[in-house]
């Protein structure tokens, strides 16, 4: 499988990276409710769908040439370079990571230090994720009312 786009997962400890990826992707990443249950990156696969080019670029029927009835005949060998298409809908595949939670002070070595951005570093895109619950302080220790 061919992917060309790598979506990076960032935020801080326990913010829901893992569930996320587990939630949209092929993955089986360890969750847990404690910081760093992520240490070395995960990674799964997530599929976009969009209309595949074939459903709009196909042959007028020969018998009913007046009518707006289109046979799908690019459909039967359509075959993309990336993703694949059924029934009209191109599945393009896209590689989602996920990597240890950033703590403040992560610059002075605290935390896993800097490995999680050279793990992020030929990421395409970052996605942050918030955890807006307010049960997980910038630690992601469990807390009430942070």
């Amino acid at each position: 499988l061919d992917t060309r786009l790598l979506l990076g997962c960032v935020g801080k400890p326990s913010a829901g990276k893992s569930s996320l990826l587990n939630a949209c992707t092929d993955a089986n990443a360890k969750m847990g409710d404690y910081p760093f249950t992520t240490i070395e990156p995960n990674t799964g696969v997530a599929y976009y769908s969009l209309p595949c080019p074939c459903a709009r670029y196909c042959a007028r029927s020969s018998e009913d040439a007046d009518s707006s009835a289109m046979l799908p005949l690019k459909r039967s060998y359509c075959s993309p370079r990336y993703g694949r298409c059924e029934g009209g809908v191109r599945q393009v595949p896209i590689k989602v990571l996920d990597v240890a939670g950033l703590v403040p002070g992560a610059s002075e070595g605290k935390g896993l230090g800097n490995k999680f951005l050279n793990d992020l570093r030929a990421a395409d895109v970052l996605l942050h994720v918030i955890d807006v619950s307010g049960t997980t302080d910038e630690q992601g220790r469990k807390t009430e009312g942070y």
